[in-house]
């Protein structure tokens, strides 16, 4: 394990990160079908990859201030 302090955070963003990339993998096949996507399917999506990226969000800005040498 890296001793630089925004290791934690950074590599606790990892499975965000694959998780937004594979979202936008299951939102392109929706959107390239032939069939007609509900619209309650796509706000259960919404919410979570707003959760997503809220973390990643909260993980980042940690990152930055140990990388500076900020306590949170």
């Amino acid at each position: 394990m890296s001793q630089n302090p925004a290791y934690r955070p950074m590599s606790a963003m990892e499975d965000d990160i694959l998780a937004v990339e594979r979202w936008a993998g299951v939102l392109n096949h929706m959107g390239t079908g032939t069939c007609m996507i509900d619209p309650g399917e796509v706000w259960v999506i919404s919410n979570v990859l707003a959760e997503v990226g809220k973390r990643l969000d909260a993980r980042w800005n940690e990152a930055f201030d140990a990388a500076a040498g900020r306590a949170r």
